[in-house]
């Protein structure tokens, strides 16, 4: 089975060379490592021009809209619509919807019921008792 989708570890890297450097081919590291030969010749490569092993962290970009100033730009404007936001990072209604969501921005929610008094309640309620 090879491994397609996930960096190697280090010492695995490390053993993987040693074994090739042995003299042995790379079908036969291939078989014993169960990687490909691409992946032995970039760790080789690497090697030879970095002098360490270390996997590459990926440096994500972001595609549309910069987080940090989506985050401002709601927090100084709080009671903004979507609408208005994506008139402002000139994007799609979808964009901003993921990107607020991805940032765990929520729509503002209020009770529909405020804190009621006790005496209007009680009110409301003889009136619909009477009413029966």
């Amino acid at each position: 089975m090879l491994n397609k989708n996930m960096s190697y570890p280090e010492e695995y890297r490390k053993r993987t060379i040693a074994y090739r450097q042995e003299g042995h081919t790379f079908e036969e590291t291939k078989e014993i490592f169960k990687v490909f030969i691409s992946t032995i010749r970039v760790c080789e490569k690497q090697s030879r021009k970095k002098g360490n092993l270390k996997a590459k962290i990926p440096q994500r970009s972001f595609k549309n809209i910069d987080p940090e100033k989506l985050k401002t730009y709601v927090k100084e404007h709080p009671d903004a619509y979507q609408n208005e936001i994506e008139k402002k990072f000139r994007c799609t209604p979808e964009t901003i919807r993921k990107a607020l969501k991805r940032l765990k921005i929520t729509r503002k929610k209020t009770n529909r019921y405020k804190e009621q008094k006790q005496k209007k309640i009680k009110e409301d309620l003889e009136i619909i008792v009477k009413s029966y």
